[in-house]
């Protein structure tokens, strides 16, 4: 599965137009490959993940469906600046996948890491081994999964949760045992993480998923 990324500064004032034109994507739903795409507000960031099959059906919207919907919904104005990423999807965080967990949740939690050349080995198996166990046992936790960016060091680790009070529970309770073991400073160079509630009207399901 390939996963995009998209972030986006927005400034209050823009905020309702940005939201306007994020729900104009709703025709993604009819394209072949699509998976799916949800957002949300943190704070003045609009946080964005959509997800295709595969590189040749993300390219093909990309050529054909892409630029359409982009300047017909004016979103190109509403935003002070945007930065997009492409992952490949290596596992999933808990025996639900992430794609059957998204209608089922409300609540995102994104952690962009940039990994030591040396350490990635060490990264992925603290996540297998440390990380997913550990929040799979959070109450609320309905799934995630875990990418490779196509062109760095850089992986992308995506939790799915029934609404932002679970999550909180998980980082009281559990994530600080966690972070002692796994102990990231060690494969980590830089890591950003969000969080968002889901804006519903910005989420685009296929209809298996519904």
């Amino acid at each position: 599965m390939l996963i995009k990324s998209i972030i986006c500064k927005v400034s209050d004032e823009k905020k309702e137009l940005f939201s306007a034109a994020q729900e104009q994507w709703g025709e993604l739903k009819a394209l072949d490959g699509f998976y799916g795409q949800i957002g949300g507000w943190d704070e003045s960031e609009a946080c964005i993940v959509s997800l295709w099959e595969n590189m040749k059906m993300y390219q093909s919207f990309m050529n054909d469906t892409h630029d359409k919907i982009f300047y017909d919904s004016d979103q190109q104005n509403t935003y002070t600046s945007c930065k997009t990423e492409l992952y490949q999807s290596l596992f999933d965080i808990t025996e639900t996948s992430f794609l059957d967990a998204l209608a089922h949740s409300s609540f995102l939690r994104i952690a962009i890491c940039d990994v030591k050349q040396e350490s990635e080995k060490q990264f992925l198996h603290m996540q297998e081994t440390v990380w997913n166990p550990g929040i799979a046992r959070a109450e609320g936790m309905m799934g995630g999964v875990v990418g490779k960016s196509l062109s760095s060091n850089r992986y992308i680790v995506l939790s799915l949760w029934k609404d932002a009070a679970a999550h909180n529970q998980y980082v009281k309770e559990i994530f600080p045992q966690l972070l002692h073991t796994a102990n990231p400073s060690q494969q980590v160079l830089h890591m950003e993480g969000k969080q968002t509630t889901f804006v519903s009207s910005w989420s685009v399901l296929p209809v298996h998923c519904m």
